[in-house]
């Protein structure tokens, strides 16, 4: 019987007699719980209750460490320790739901398995990007970059596009992507985006320039997603974050910066403006030049009093 002493025992049976047996099962002692924590890293550490080191004419030996992947079959991962803590490097295993079981070894004997509760793990997703052209031509050729912005796995993608327009991917870790989207004579697309297990589809139309001279003019105006972002500052220097907008008619412009509360913090840009690309930077400080607090902040792009479009920054000093 699992986590018991196995009974063995000389019997005499002798003929027309009744012989009676009475095996007495003697209980292994095993570890009493199993707790498991996960870091950051996808680093696990497994603690369990150390057991008795000599109990019942058992002399304890060593503790062995399994693992269990989506209810599969137990793998051993660990013979021989001495120690109630384990750490396993989850970092290249596959996504699912994890248990470790640990069993007390004895001199003749071991015990039952005792398991941990369900650990699961789930960081990949399969993602799809769709591109089209403003203008309706065949979208192929966008020269597409994507770099993760997280410090685990910082997956990088370059590819270009077929005739579809359409780039797949599988196992792309969740997390923020520094994405680039480019073709001549389209404006090119800059932002950071966010993959989760609810965002994983993608569409961008890149949409086409009119030029006057060697000067594009955007079809339409928007503000782009301002790089880098995170930002950061500090007393002893003063960096900044750069923002990109395009203006697709003669027009007041304003891009503005506002706090969580709806404040307005310092105005960048204000004032008339003929159609074109443009940038602008925010150093962190307000209308007064004063240093504003860490946080997260956005910024607005107006075209004669009108909202074309908002975005979010982060400051962190």
């Amino acid at each position: 019987c699992p986590g018991y002493d196995s009974y063995t025992e000389d019997i005499e049976v002798l003929l027309n007699q009744i012989t009676t047996v009475n095996p007495v099962l003697e209980y292994i002692e095993a570890p009493e719980n199993v707790w498991v924590s996960i870091s950051e890293d996808y680093r696990a550490t497994i603690f369990w209750n150390s057991v008795s080191q000599y109990t019942d004419s058992k002399l304890f030996q060593s503790y062995t460490l399994a693992r269990q992947l989506d209810g599969g079959n137990w793998i051993i991962i660990q013979e021989g320790l001495a120690d109630t803590v384990f750490v396993d490097n989850l970092y290249s295993q596959s996504d699912g739901e994890y248990k470790y079981g640990v069993k007390a070894v004895y001199e003749y004997s071991q015990s039952e398995l005792t398991q941990s509760d369900v650990l699961p793990i789930f960081r990949f997703v399969d993602v799809l990007f769709e591109f089209t052209l403003s203008d309706g031509q065949t979208p192929q050729g966008v020269i597409f970059n994507l770099i993760g912005q997280d410090t685990i796995y910082t997956q990088v993608y370059e590819d270009s596009t077929h005739s579809d327009g359409i780039l797949s991917y599988t196992d792309v870790f969740m997390a923020d992507y520094h994405l680039t989207a480019e073709k001549v004579g389209y404006e090119p697309i800059d932002e950071i985006i966010t993959i989760d297990d609810e965002t994983t589809n993608f569409e961008y139309t890149l949409q086409y320039f009119i030029a006057i001279g060697d000067e594009p003019i955007p079809l339409v105006s928007k503000i782009e997603q301002n790089y880098p972002n995170s930002f950061h500052i500090s007393g002893f220097s003063r960096g900044g974050t750069e923002i990109n907008y395009h203006v697709h008619k003669v027009a007041q412009v304003k891009v503005e910066i506002f706090n969580i509360k709806g404040e307005r913090v310092a105005t960048l840009v204000n004032g008339s403006m003929i159609p074109g690309i443009y940038s602008t930077s925010w150093n962190g400080v307000d209308d007064q030049n004063k240093a504003v607090s860490s946080g997260i902040y956005f910024y607005r792009l107006m075209l004669d009093n009108s909202t074309i479009e908002s975005k979010k920054c982060v400051l962190i000093k």
